[in-house]
């Protein structure tokens, strides 16, 4: 697997692929991961009443070749909790330039995470739904709504109707004109937004199929969807979370915007002489 790969993300992001005694030893590791680091895959198994069989799949379907490749990721993460990681400078009487890096250094890392969770299969449906559609609307509210108006202003290019709001209810009433045959892109990160959620039940009302870009593959907005995109994001000491997350996703809706114009027979030429039009000449 990728170098790196945080555990607590892919467990938010296969959290939904698990089964039930899976998840549970999943909640487990999140509720006490230093427990299940100083333990044997014997420990774990006897404190969460499951066969070592059982965590040796939940293991391999969060990508790692060894229970031992598993702890050995997961103690780095616990020390990092534990800020033992020292070349993260946690105040700005260190190196500006320092900040920076690191601060591009874990963009980078949340950029590699989310494209090894990405599947040709999935990739490949979700573009034919999208260049087949009636119509695509693009939803998202608070810091999601940034990657919505950017989302709208790439796929307006693409010639396909599009639509986009920044207001919560016009975003619902556009919801409720949306058809079978019409794609939504929803964005979330929590997926948790309970606005988002009342415009996500309109659009499962309506036949519409649903794109979520997420942080968790868990969340009720993830799960109403036909298709979901997840957004690899941990939070450190120096970085919220979701400020990645926003990278990410729009670097998601990039992949998915240059996917479109090439399977479309624009290619790449194409692509940048639709993209040339829409600037002003000088």
């Amino acid at each position: 697997m990728a170098e790196n790969v945080n555990v607590s993300s892919l467990i938010n992001a296969y959290y939904s692929r698990l089964n039930l005694k899976e998840q549970s030893v999943a909640d487990h590791i999140r509720q006490d991961p230093i427990k299940v680091v100083e333990g044997t895959i014997s420990d774990l198994a006897k404190e969460t009443e499951v066969s070592p069989a059982t965590i040796t799949r939940l293991i391999h379907h969060l990508d790692f070749d060894s229970y031992r490749d598993f702890r050995s990721e997961l103690t780095r993460l616990v020390n990092q909790k534990a800020g033992s990681t020292i070349d993260f400078p946690e105040t700005f009487e260190s190196s500006m330039q320092a900040v920076a890096r690191r601060t591009f250094d874990e963009a980078s890392i949340a950029f590699e995470q989310t494209v090894n969770l990405l599947n040709e299969e999935t990739l490949t449906e979700i573009v034919n739904k999208i260049s087949n559609a009636g119509q695509i609307g693009f939803y998202g509210l608070g810091g999601s709504s940034v990657v919505a108006l950017s989302a709208y202003h790439k796929f307006l290019r693409t010639g396909i109707p599009c639509q986009h709001n920044i207001d919560f209810d016009i975003q619902l009433m556009q919801a409720s004109q949306m058809k079978k045959g019409d794609v939504a892109i929803i964005i979330s990160h929590t997926g948790r937004n309970t606005q988002t959620e009342l415009i996500e039940d309109v659009l499962v009302e309506q036949g519409v199929t649903i794109i979520a870009i997420s942080s968790f593959a868990n969340s009720p907005i993830a799960q109403k969807a036909r298709y979901k995109l997840i957004s690899v994001s941990e939070e450190t000491k120096m970085r919220i979370e979701g400020i990645t997350s926003e990278l990410v996703q729009i670097g998601l809706i990039q992949s998915l915007f240059l996917m479109v114009m090439i399977q479309d027979n624009t290619g790449i030429e194409g692509v940048r002489r639709v993209i040339k039009r829409t600037r002003t000449k000088k």
